[in-house]
């Protein structure tokens, strides 16, 4: 017993030691790095799908309602729930005093435009640098920056997470995650996957891969456009406007119908009610049937519901996305396959378990790009292991159970250059930097982003997949008459440009004068952990009301 006393002790004393001298306490406040790193919150429970989120509130009284970032469900009432403080840091303040910041690196520094005010951001441009904000990517000195394995699990933004989905009646909700063949052998189980290669038509023998795909249902909303076509439109029903800002429009050219969003149901029934008996009637049923469907598949976009409903209220698309989950090699020795497509290029890593070797394809190309031994402990009747596959800022990633599995493949980025000579410092006119070098800006055409980007399979292997998360990137949005917004940046010999993770409302370099920018004597240290995090409940003590704050040990964190 007294040693285990002279133990925590002795612990009390070291905390005490390094917190006086070595790090120091800070609390968020505001949501520039949500939903990673919260600022002063109210949590809710969907109602839909039982997921836990959160809605970021300021001084003044939060939001009314929130909307689950899982599976979409609005209205959601938050108005009596309990405002809780912001994630508490802890700051390692010598750090760099022995080296300076890296790309991604959070850091903690002093606002250089008010200096009592303490900010976290996360590291995008180095002293010398040019950067360059396009499409929701970094550009440093011409080149498209890609985040490793350990930036992108510090700032990557839940998509869907499987374990938590709506109730099969749900009228408003259809699976994310679809086996793209009824008779190929997977089965459903809970969240889970489950394949079986002796059920099916997979049991014949040598089959092409079972696949499961990923679509992106949302419940309502979005502004990208579905169109279907009606060979012919029933006679007496009068034809939808042609103006493009119609949420439905009629395109005679084409002979379609194109929607903007998702269509929703009280729109469907009502076309589909006043369809007239008849072949003619029964297609038109069906393209609107069609159209429905359809137009609730969308793009992924960086909408996050973490922010105020009524603030600002971005979509644009994102092609940037990791896929987490949990594979359990039951029998077989077969492959299991992970395809992603951002409308670039198609990845396909196979892990093989007969040839014990990992291999990354690209497109249609049998050859692989990349190849590498399977981990030992990956094989039939061992335990899940943790596969991530990540494609993002034209950067394919394979890691199993944490570890890159071989070197990440780069692919389509001199379509994507810029080139900028260097020249003099930026000229400082009204707060707006205007580069005096001549530049050569980034194609504004993109390829269309696919509504089906993700999926998995197998053949020849018994497998169950669990924990199904699909994440994407941060896409840092594109700010009129704002630095490194419509030309490249200059940074000096001792400048950083810090950018906020929830870059829709993060206030962070881009908005800053161009020469207030953080310098290294500004920067106040890295935060390395959440500490001490708590939420807040009601308590009754006495016949009286009171709130209490309660610790959550699990949400201590390392900081990435």
């Amino acid at each position: 017993m007294r040693s285990i006393i002279e133990f925590f002790v002795c612990l009390l004393i070291a905390v005490t030691i390094f917190r006086s001298f070595a790090a120091e306490g800070y609390v968020i406040e505001s949501g520039s790095m949500g939903p990673g790193l919260l600022g002063h919150f109210k949590r809710f429970t969907c109602p839909a799908c039982g997921h836990v989120g959160e809605v970021a509130v300021e001084q003044a009284p939060g939001p009314r309602r929130a909307r689950c970032g899982n599976c979409g469900q609005a209205g959601i009432a938050v108005e009596d729930l309990l405002r809780n403080e912001g994630d508490q840091l802890l700051v390692h303040r010598r750090l760099f005093e022995f080296r300076p910041p890296c790309r991604w690196e959070v850091v903690v520094f002093r606002n250089p435009n008010q200096l009592t005010e303490a900010y976290v951001k996360r590291v995008a441009g180095l002293p010398g640098e040019t950067i360059w904000i396009q499409q929701g990517d970094i550009y440093i000195n011409g080149h498209l920056q890609a985040k490793g394995l350990s930036a992108q699990r510090g700032s990557r933004v839940l998509v869907y997470d499987n374990d938590f989905r709506p109730a099969p009646d749900d009228a408003d909700w259809e699976p994310r995650w679809v086996a793209e063949n009824t008779t190929s052998g997977w089965q459903s189980q809970g969240g889970d996957f489950v394949l079986d290669s002796g059920r099916g038509a997979a049991a014949k023998g040598f089959q092409p891969v079972a696949w499961v795909n990923y679509r992106h249902w949302i419940r309502a909303g979005g502004s990208h456009g579905t169109s279907v076509r009606v060979d012919e439109w029933p006679a007496g029903i009068e034809l939808p406007p042609t103006e493009p800002t119609a949420p439905l429009r009629w395109d005679a050219e084409d002979r379609s119908l194109i929607c903007r969003g998702a269509l929703s149901a009280a729109e469907r029934d009502r076309w589909l009610k006043v369809a007239p008996a008849g072949p003619v009637g029964d297609s038109f049923r069906q393209s609107i049937t069609k159209l429905y469907r359809a137009s609730h598949i969308a793009p992924i976009t960086d909408e996050c519901t973490y922010n105020r409903p009524d603030g600002i209220i971005s979509e644009n698309p994102v092609r940037d996305l990791m896929l987490a989950m949990e594979v359990s090699f039951v029998s077989g020795a077969g492959q299991f396959v992970i395809e992603m497509n951002d409308g670039i290029e198609t990845a396909h890593c196979i892990l093989d378990l007969e040839a014990r070797e990992a291999r990354l394809l690209a497109g249609s190309d049998v050859t692989p790009v990349r190849k590498a031994s399977l981990p030992s402990h990956v094989r039939a009747g061992g335990s899940a292991v943790l596969v991530e596959v990540s494609q993002m800022d034209r950067h394919v990633l394979l890691a199993i159970d944490g570890k890159v599995v071989f070197e990440p493949w780069t692919y389509g980025v001199d379509g994507g250059q810029w080139m900028v000579e260097r020249g003099q410092r930026p000229e400082v006119r009204s707060q707006r930097s205007v580069l005096s070098t001549q530049y050569s800006a980034l194609s504004t055409h993109s390829p269309p982003i696919p509504r089906r980007p993700v999926r998995f399979g197998a053949r020849n292997v018994n497998v169950r997949v669990s924990h199904l998360k699909l994440f994407r990137d941060v896409y840092y949005t594109h700010e009129p008459n704002q630095l490194a917004c419509d030309q490249p940046f200059q940074l000096g010999a001792d400048e950083y440009f810090v950018l906020g993770d929830n870059s829709q409302v993060s206030r962070d370099s881009r908005g800053w004068p161009a020469d207030r920018m953080l310098t290294g004597r500004l920067l106040l240290g890295k935060p390395f952990v959440v500490h001490l995090p708590s939420r807040r409940e009601r308590i009754a003590i006495g016949g009286r009301q009171t709130e209490v704050r309660i610790p959550e040990i699990s949400r201590i964190r390392y900081i990435r």
